[in-house]
């Protein structure tokens, strides 16, 4: 792949860290606040961390969709839906809401990455790969220090971590900007055409044997 088109899939890349890194630091950060608006105890803050990263058990079967229905498709899904779950949480009229809906956003947010690793392992020259992750932990760290540069705003009044929740409505954007640019891997293509190619001449082959 040209050179033009790397710098392309990584500055898509890179943004797309932004809002993973967000939703995903975004609980964490904000459960002490919310716990205190809820009126709820250490250990149900403690409770409510392990639901959420227990959620992580729903990434691998989702990622894996991405060898089915395509790393684009997947991505999107995610860089859509994460948001929107995580800004669902601002509604939360119990601690158990919060809990339930950060459980599913965050790993959603963590199929985001998942993806990004997979797009930029496929289309990446194995010269620039290291490198290239290199500059999108980096982008991410934009994400994870607006989840922490928004922190105060918890503090203002009671249920205003709430606003923190809303916040991650502004990565909506993004989506739309990865879903206006970003193509699938020409690997996943490649594979795609070489599966389609063998199950045409299979059906070819079962329709001549019936045939005679």
């Amino acid at each position: 792949m040209a050179r033009g088109g790397e710098r392309r899939i990584l500055l898509l890349l890179a943004l797309a860290s932004i809002p993973f890194a967000y939703v995903n630091t975004l609980f964490t950060q904000t459960v002490s606040f919310a716990a205190d608006d809820f009126g709820r105890s250490d250990s149900d803050i403690g409770f409510g961390a392990a639901i959420v990263r227990w959620g992580v058990l729903i990434v691998p079967p989702i990622a894996l969709l991405a060898d089915r229905v395509g790393r684009r498709t997947v991505l999107l899904a995610a860089a859509w839906a994460s948001p929107v779950l995580a800004a669902v949480g601002a509604l939360a009229p119990n601690y158990e809401w919060l809990v339930a809906s950060q459980a599913i956003a965050r790993p959603l947010a963590l199929v985001i990455n998942v993806m990004i690793l997979v797009i930029l392992t496929e289309e990446m020259s194995s010269e620039s790969r290291a490198r290239s992750l290199g500059y999108v932990a980096i982008a991410s760290s934009v994400g994870a220090g607006a989840a922490v540069a928004a922190l105060p705003l918890a503090d203002t009044a009671d249920g205003a971590w709430r606003l923190l929740y809303v916040l991650s409505l502004a990565w909506l954007p993004v989506a739309f900007v990865l879903q206006k640019n970003v193509r699938e891997t020409a690997r996943f293509v490649r594979v795609q055409t070489i599966a389609d190619v063998a199950r045409t001449a299979k059906m070819s082959r079962s329709r001549f044997t019936t045939q005679i």
